[in-house]
This record gives C-alpha cells, sequence and structure tokens, in this order.
C-alpha cells in the first residue's frame, strides 16, 4: 500500500436520500434535506472536456437531490430525456441538482459544455408506502397499504419470503403472502399475522423459530402450526411469540433461557402457551428474552436474565414470567438484545438491564437489574429499541435517540455512544419509529419508509450500492488545503499545509489520534501533532514524520509497531515519538509493522518481524527502529502485510519478509530475513497485503504473488513466484495497491483498477471482481492515486480528491444519512 502525498482539497458531502425503481405510488414525497452547499466557482468555461464519474443517489425519485461528480463541469449544462433541468450549484468537479416530478422508468442524463458532452442512464422509482414496518438485525419487512408484505437487506436464510437467499437492498414483495395486518422480522426469520388471525413465517429454522413444526429453513411463508385468533407478534433471536385475542400469549423456537415462558427449557416446535399470563394486552421480545404488559399496566418477563433484563432485581434466568419491579401505568414496552425500556403514561420512559452502551440512557454505562429513568426525557409517545440503542418520538413528533451509535443510527455525525438521550433532527414528518440490530427506521405521516445506521446488508433499503460501498468514484469536500493523504483499513488521514494531521472513520483503538476511541465520520484533529510533512496508515495504525526529523505514531501497538518501545493491546489514542529517529524524510506502514526512510537513504523499521519483515537478519520484533541490513541509496518504500520492498536510485528493487505466496517476487516460497534483489529499471513500487505490483521505466506494469482475487491483472486467479508483466497496461506513472486489488496511474492521468471488488474498489460501479485492469470512467487529469485496504483515492490536478470502495465508518466520505425505501 501506498499513501498519496500532494496538494488535496478533500470535502465531505452529505446527499439526501435514495430510492429504486418499481410502481409508482401517490404518496407525497418526503421532505428532503438539502446537501451541505457546493464550494461554487465562477462559471468560466472549462478548459476540459464534461466527463460523469458518478451520479449519487444511482437511482432516483422525485423530489431527490442529487450529485454529479466528475471534471470539465464548471459550466455544463443538465438535461434528463433532452429536457434542461436546473442546476443549484456546480464547480469544476460537482453539479448539484434536484430530481424533476417525473414518473418511473429509465432516463438519460446529459452534461454538455462546448467542449462536448457525456451521457449517463439512471433509473427513477416509486417509494414504498406502507402501514406497518418490522425489522430484524440485518433485514426488514413492511407491511403495505394493499395487504401485501415487502422486505429487503439479507437473505441468508430466505428472511426476505422470496424464494431465494439473495440479499436485496430494494424491497421485494412476499410472493403469496395476502390480507396481513401486522409484520415482524428478527435476525434471521420473519412472520406475518393474516386476517383470519393465522400467521406465517419464514426464513431460518434451525430452532423451530417459525412453529411449523420442524427445524427446515424456509425461503417462502409457512403457515404455524396450532396457531389463531392472534392479533400481533414479536420475534428474538431464534424464538417468537404471537399475543392472542384472548389475551393469552403463545411462544415457540429456542427455549434454553427460558424464553417460550412454559417452564420448561426445552425448544418448542411449535406454539406453547406462557404460563400464567392471561391478561396481556401487549408484548415485545428480545434477543432471549420475552415480555407483556398486562391488563393493569404492569409488565412481566421471561427468559434470559443474565444482564437483567427481566428487571426484577435479579440475574436469574426464569422459564415463567415474573414482574418487573417498581412499574406501573405502563402503555408500550420495547426491548433490545439484553435490555428493555417501558413508556408510562405521563410520557416518562426508564429502561433496565444490559447497559454497555449507555442503552438505558440514564447517563452511565453500568448495568441495571431494575428500572431506571431515562435521564432529561418527557413528553414521549412511543419508543423502539435495537441491539443496544433506544429512541424515543415525542408528542411534538421530535425524536431522540441514546446509546450505541458506531453506525450512524443516531445521526450526529460522531459514531460513538452516547449515554442520554440525543435530538436527531434530520427525522421529520414522523407518524412511527422502529429500531433494531444497529439501525432505525421511522415511517412517515405519508406511509414512506426512511433509515439510517448500519446498511452492511441494504437493510436501509437504498437503491445504491450501499453508503458501505461506494463503487464509482465521489468528489469530496470539507477539509482544504491538504498536501497528503493515507488510508488505513477503515480510517483516513491527511495533512494541511500547516502541517496538521486530521483523520476520520473508524477509531476503535485510538487510530483518529484525538484522544478517544469514539468513530468520527468527519474529520477531527490528531492531538499534538504540528509541522508534519509525511504521514502513512495502514489497518489500524499511523505515523507521521516532523520538520525536524523526528515521527510519531498513533493507533494498534500490539506488535510495537508504534516504535515507541513499548506495546499497547488497546492502541495509544495520541501520537507517541519514535524511540531514537531524528533524520527521517519519509515513513512507512504495514500491517504491524513500519518503516522510516532516513535523509541519509538508509531504511530503519520496528514492531512485527516474525517473518523478516524488518531485515535486520532476524525474526526477533523490535519496539524501536532497527536498522535495515546492508540497504543504501534508497529513494522509496513500499509495505505489505509481512513484507517490505525498496527501490533504489538506480532503479533496483529489493524485497524481504514474508513470501511464502512469492509475495517478494524473486521465484522462490522462501522468506527473507534480509533485502534480496527482484527486479531492475524500476520507477514506482506497491505492495498489497500478499501481492506487490511495479512500474518499470518503459510505463509497463509487472506484478507478482498472491492472485486469488486476479489482483495481479494478468487475466488468471493462479499466483506467480515471479513478475508478471501485464500487456494490457502501457505508459503508466505510478501504482497503488489495496489489500487484494490494485489501481494503476497512466501518464494521460487515467486510472485503472483490477483484484478484488467486493467493497466497489475499483471503482468500476459494480462489485464484481476483475482479473485484468478496468478503466475508471469519467476518471481523468489525474495526478496521484493511493489505495487502502478496501478503498482507493484519485487527485486531480486541480487539486480535488474522489475516492471509491468500502465507506462503513464514513472513511471515503459521507454519501448521504437517511434512505428511502423504494416500491418493489
Amino acid at each position: 500500500m501506498k499513501h498519496l502525498v500532494a496538494l488535496l482539497l478533500v470535502s465531505v458531502f452529505m446527499v439526501g436520500c435514495s430510492s429504486g425503481s418499481g410502481s409508482e405510488s401517490e404518496a407525497s414525497e418526503p421532505e428532503i434535506t438539502e446537501p451541505e452547499e457546493a464550494i461554487n466557482e465562477p462559471l468560466v468555461p472549462s478548459t476540459t472536456e464534461p466527463l460523469i464519474s458518478s451520479i449519487f443517489p444511482n437511482s432516483l425519485f422525485s423530489g431527490a437531490s442529487v450529485k454529479i461528480s466528475g471534471t470539465g463541469l464548471s459550466d455544463a449544462q443538465l438535461s434528463i430525456n433532452g429536457a434542461l433541468v436546473e442546476v443549484s450549484s456546480q464547480n469544476t468537479h460537482e453539479l448539484y441538482f434536484t430530481a424533476p416530478q417525473w414518473p418511473a422508468g429509465d432516463y438519460n442524463v446529459e452534461i454538455e459544455t462546448p467542449l462536448g458532452s457525456d451521457t449517463q442512464t439512471i433509473s427513477y422509482g416509486s417509494l414504498l408506502v406502507a402501514e406497518d414496518i418490522g425489522l430484524g438485525f440485518e433485514n426488514a419487512c413492511a407491511l403495505t397499504t394493499a395487504g401485501e408484505v415487502a422486505c429487503w437487506g439479507r437473505n441468508n436464510f430466505g428472511q426476505l419470503g422470496d424464494g431465494t437467499t439473495i440479499d436485496s437492498q430494494v424491497a421485494v414483495l412476499v410472493p403469496g403472502l395476502t390480507d396481513v395486518i401486522a409484520v415482524d422480522a428478527s435476525g434471521y426469520h420473519s412472520c406475518a399475522v393474516k386476517s383470519d388471525g393465522t400467521v406465517e413465517c419464514w426464513g431460518r429454522n434451525g430452532q423451530a423459530q417459525l412453529g411449523d413444526g420442524s427445524t427446515e429453513d424456509a425461503l417462502t411463508p409457512q403457515p404455524v402450526s396450532n396457531l389463531s385468533n392472534v392479533e400481533s407478534i414479536s420475534l428474538g433471536a431464534s424464538h417468537s411469540c404471537a399475543l392472542k385475542t384472548d389475551s393469552t400469549v403463545a411462544c415457540w423456537g429456542r427455549n434454553i433461557e427460558g424464553q417460550i415462558g412454559d417452564g420448561s427449557n426445552d425448544d418448542a416446535l411449535t406454539p406453547q402457551t406462557v404460563s400464567g399470563l392471561t391478561d396481556a394486552v401487549a408484548i415485545s421480545i428480545g434477543d432471549y428474552h420475552s415480555c407483556a404488559i398486562k391488563s393493569d399496566a404492569s409488565v412481566v418477563c421471561w427468559g434470559s436474565n443474565s444482564s437483567g433484563a427481566l428487571g426484577n432485581n435479579s440475574e436469574v434466568d426464569s422459564a415463567v414470567p415474573v414482574s418487573v419491579s417498581g412499574l406501573t401505568d405502563v402503555i408500550e414496552v420495547a426491548s433490545g438484545y439484553f435490555f428493555n425500556c417501558a413508556l408510562e403514561a405521563d410520557g416518562l420512559v426508564s429502561c433496565w438491564g444490559e447497559n454497555h452502551e449507555g442503552n438505558l440512557g440514564n447517563g452511565g454505562f453500568t448495568k441495571s437489574l431494575i428500572p431506571e429513568q431515562v435521564a432529561g426525557l418527557s413528553g414521549v409517545k412511543s419508543i423502539s429499541a435495537g441491539s443496544q440503542h433506544s429512541c424515543a418520538l415525542t408528542q411534538e413528533d421530535a425524536v431522540f435517540c441514546w446509546g450505541s451509535n458506531y453506525y450512524g443510527q443516531q445521526d450526529n455525525g460522531v459514531s460513538s455512544s452516547n449515554p442520554t438521550p440525543i435530538a436527531v433532527a434530520s427525522f421529520t414528518d414522523i407518524g412511527a419509529i422502529e429500531s433494531a440490530g444497529n439501525y432505525s427506521c421511522i415511517l412517515n405521516k405519508s406511509g414512506l419508509v426512511s433509515c439510517r445506521g448500519a446498511n452492511s446488508y441494504g437493510q436501509l433499503g437504498g437503491t445504491d450500492p450501499r453508503d458501505a460501498y461506494i463503487s464509482q468514484p465521489v468528489n469530496h469536500t470539507n477539509v482544504a488545503d491538504v498536501t497528503a493523504s493515507s488510508i488505513g483499513r477503515r480510517h483516513s488521514c491527511a495533512v494541511n499545509s500547516d502541517g496538521i494531521v486530521s483523520c476520520w472513520g473508524a477509531n476503535t483503538v485510538g487510530q483518529l489520534g484525538n484522544s478517544t476511541t469514539s468513530n468520527s465520520t468527519t474529520p477531527v484533529d490528531v492531538t499534538g501533532l504540528t509541522n508534519v510533512t509525511a504521514i502513512a496508515s495502514n489497518w489500524d495504525h499511523n505515523c507521521a514524520v516532523n520538520a525536524d526529523g523526528t515521527a510519531a505514531c498513533w493507533g494498534y501497538n500490539l506488535s510495537g509497531q508504534l516504535g515507541n518501545d513499548d506495546t499497547l493491546y488497546g492502541g495509544e489514542s495520541t501520537p507517541v515519538d519514535v524511540e531514537g529517529l531524528t533524520n527521517a524524510v519519509d515513513i512507512y506502514t504495514g500491517y504491524n509493522h513500519s518503516c522510516a526512510l532516513k535523509s541519509d537513504a538508509t531504511v530503519a523499521c520496528w514492531g512485527s518481524n516474525s517473518f523478516g519483515q524488518l531485515g535486520n537478519g532476524s525474526i526477533e520484533r523490535s519496539l524501536t527502529p532497527t536498522q535495515v541490513t546492508g540497504l543504501t541509496d534508497v529513494v522509496a518504500l513500499s509495505l505489505g502485510n509481512y513484507t517490505t520492498c525498496a527501490l533504489k536510485d538506480d532503479g533496483t528493487l529489493v524485497c524481504w519478509g514474508r513470501n511464502n505466496l512469492g509475495q517478494i517476487g524473486d521465484g522462490t516460497t522462501t522468506d527473507a530475513l534480509e533485502p534480496v534483489d527482484v527486479l531492475t529499471e524500476v520507477i514506482d513500487i506497491s505492495l498489497g497485503a500478499e501481492h506487490s505490483c511495479a512500474v518499470k521505466t518503459d510505463g509497463t506494469v509487472s506484478c507478482w504473488g498472491h492472485n486469488d482475487y486476479g489482483q495481479l491483472g494478468d487475466g488468471s486467479e493462479t499466483d506467480s513466484l515471479l513478475p508478471i508483466a501485464l500487456n494490457s497496461l502501457s505508459d503508466i506513472s505510478a501504482i497503488s495497491l489495496g489489500n487484494d486489488h490494485s489501481c494503476a496511474l497512466a501518464e494521460d492521468g487515467a486510472v485503472s483498477c483490477w483484484g478484488l471488488n467486493s467493497s466497489g474498489q475499483l471503482g468500476d460501479g459494480s462489485l464484481e471482481n476483475s482479473n485484468a485492469p478496468l478503466g475508471i470512467q469519467g476518471l481523468k487529469d489525474i495526478v496521484a492515486i493511493s489505495s487502502g485496504v478496501s478503498n482507493s483515492c484519485a487527485l486531480y490536478d486541480d487539486g480535488a480528491l474522489t475516492c471509491w470502495g468500502e465507506n462503513i465508518y464514513s472513511q471515503v466520505g459521507t454519501i448521504s444519512s437517511l434512505k428511502y425505501v423504494a416500491s418493489p
């Protein structure tokens, strides 16, 4: 991997919504949150022909806020199917507009200037109109106005009910299911109540949670055996419960913790009546426990109690209902993973149980065996709970959430836990709110569904290739005047012209360097660093060179990769000095080792050395810099997972370290404890996790090592112990490798990528792997490229930055926070 050093102009942009194709709806379109205004340049004529690199969202609905990324856009005229569309703002690389009020279908978007034009096809869709929604951990279902059920998200056990196991980020109808009055979803199964009082379920059934008398998974709805007169349903991780019209409750499925409530711990293949419960008016099911509100407005719970989820001042499981302490006048209960919240008639909320992420909302992180009032919250009319977060809707239709926020489910720009409620301003026009897993959705007053939070399997219902996976280059906004940039596993860092470092993305081991371990979707300054001239990131640690030749590192340090003569499992959340290093001019990071290029053209490395990657003739790790044996005249380095390569001033390439898959390139699979010669006439080098590529003086590219995803680019998936020339590439000036993908920059400013594409890291608009280089549409005038573990960035010649690939922690850039679910 290689870090990018140049003058960058970075920004983080938010688009309002995305949607997909389907039947039209008469529902009013949702209010659209306008994107942050682009930095407008004077509308002077472009000096380059217009090109579109991406349109986000790439499947539209009327009224959506849309961003076109590309080049030559500053004076571009926009039309859709030949009709002119008003542009709200534009500059060289960004153009914004609001999607016109048009029906569903495919449309041609064209940008045109006196220098040329470019066209892309987009799809218009209609939005899902629902009466009820039920959320699972990574899947969701909605009850439509026609009494049908549409589901979206993860489908590995058939929990979408469409007869397949194919995930869908677009809602799909559950075939053959009609006359439905209620629906719910859970981790891997879903259920629906029909108007005749029967229940049908589908998905995973390994612990009989479908209630059909078997343990066979079902890809389509199956009737629950011996169950009638049902009015509502609620699902746990592996069990299900139904409230009947006679106020009794029946449960089935997993029962190890007693969550069925029949007095036993035996799994139930068919519904069993909950013991002693004859006056239930509502039910709420957690992952491994169950709760019910009784007609006297008290609450009982049963099942797992290891974290106090039963609320009876005990941690002993119960196979029969027990009373929750101190609750009266309860009108709603919401159950999470190992906790619950209750809403009382006076509008106050109390929670109890597990509290690791502040999910009880009482200002602390300590579990509670009895209900405790949520701090500062009143006037509430409904509540919901996810795995470790909760949300409340007030009488004024305001939303407040608390608990886990690592996936942005609270939408406050900082992915950290909140032990007290915070306002969620972007939810408006709210009819109901539901939470599950690590996300939340609202059903607005028009029946439209919109979601935020984790989206790893499309559970937010958007139609783009998930904000988590951005498969086309998207321009950034917001961190200006940057001189160097680098990408880690799930975080990114940049240095500005004042030598200040800022980082954003995941921060679980302090890799953002701001004295916390809270994730951040926006850049935060690294504590105490000034006058930085170079930066490098890999996986979960970073290192920087100061103008005086010293260096500092921060983040994960289990192997001593920070170079401060120490190890720390949890990492360092602020920079620590690299001991004894005083003449560094550049710095590089691998998986768990680091190296510095010194002013005398020698190299020092530190950290893990189990495969000889430090190049000092041993396999003993070093917590401080150690000199690479016999290496001089070095001009550049690149570090892979456990391999290191150095480029010398005469064009010679030498490598050392792990070689089990041929990543050294010397024709063997023998690890090298000291540098060995590999190639000559090299001008650039980059290493991935277990493969390597070099650019030669004639502009050709050679690659070697592991090739399981086609990352060598030779048209095969066969490893190579020696460099292989890529005949399809010529006139290449630079190379940059991610974990299992590769990107090359041509002399004319074009970019090609190949290899693994599961996160969109090839930038071609798909998630399909490629064993040969693919040109990235709409990219030209690029002067530098940089690849992280599963993403890449390219720098335009005017200093604008565009990136693509994995974006789970917004390490590429926040594209949108709010998703609207499209009609199937």
